[in-house]
């Protein structure tokens, strides 16, 4: 009996050192929020009037240590920011840095007119300091393609995630899908990846209202297809594909991710990028062990 109880007790001494000796420097999962100062934001898109959002801003934080990485990013974890004055008013956002970037780690936010994490970020000085966490990692499944479906502001996810999948050797399609033409972002990167990876990448832009109000030029504009992400669109881009070697992820409001999933599963896609970690994963990554 003496025994166990001496077990037990190393076991939770053992569990505890590590705890105390994970630095306080790196980022915690779970309500482990810490505080990450704004040192620069940068404005992608105003909104107009007619908009819901009055900007797309890039958010820069800087690490404790000029020399820190952030050592995780897209697509498997997240970032979860939270207001000063509650744990409960939080929301997660795509890391838009590299893992390996010292020093800072960058956010992209749609500034909602009235949200209440908006209202937020829109009060926010550079300076101050938001309080962070992140997210569980979530499990990457391996494939041979891939198939990202991103929604409005769910690109900041995607372009990530495209470089860090198609430098280890995967076939990969961007679908972004927006209102107007002008709501597109990190034009330049996504052009970067397809001279980079010309065999391996092909990026898609949906716009359910082409007008004019745009200053694309015409190699872009022939990526363009007017039109919203429907079952021609799964056929034309993913059906040449094999089922059993692709995986998909999209990100947009829970609806349209709901009815994308469902028209990838009808065409015979039932198989999603990412997969929740296992119960053991999640005490370890709440511990602060992995």
């Amino acid at each position: 009996m003496h025994q166990k109880g001496a077990s037990a007790f190393l076991v939770l001494g053992f569990v505890f050192s590590l705890l105390l000796s994970t630095s306080i420097r790196h980022m915690q999962a779970g309500l482990a929020f810490q505080p990450f100062k704004l040192v620069d934001r940068t404005q992608l898109l105003q909104g107009n009037d007619s908009d819901p959002y009055s900007a797309i801003v890039q958010l820069t934080f800087a690490l404790p240590v000029t020399t820190d990485t952030l050592g995780f990013g897209q697509p498997c974890t997240h970032i979860k920011v939270r207001r000063p004055d509650s744990y409960l008013a939080s929301k997660a956002y795509s890391v838009t840095s590299q893992p390996d970037e010292a020093g800072v780690f960058k956010i992209v936010v749609k500034l909602y007119r009235g949200g209440l994490m908006s209202n937020y970020f829109t009060q926010l000085p550079v300076g101050d300091a938001a309080y962070v966490a992140k997210t569980l990692t979530k499990v990457l499944m391996p494939s041979t393609h891939v198939g990202l479906i991103a929604f409005g502001i769910g690109i900041t996810e995607m372009l990530v995630s495209a470089e860090a999948l198609l430098a280890e050797g995967r076939n990969v399609t961007l679908v972004h899908a927006t209102r107007h033409l002008r709501e597109a972002i990190f034009v330049d990167d996504i052009d970067a990846l397809r001279v980079k990876y010309p065999a391996q990448f092909k990026m898609v832009h949906m716009v359910s209202r082409h007008t004019e109000d745009t200053n694309q030029s015409p190699t872009e504009e022939s990526n363009v297809r007017k039109g919203r992400v429907d079952m021609k669109t799964i056929q034309d881009e993913f059906g040449t594909w094999l089922p059993e070697t692709a995986r998909f992820l999209v990100i947009g409001t829970k609806t349209m991710m709901r009815e994308t999933y469902a028209m990838l599963a009808s065409q015979g896609f039932p198989l999603h990028l990412l997969e929740k970690p296992s119960p053991i994963s999640v005490f370890m990554q709440l511990m602060g062990t992995q």
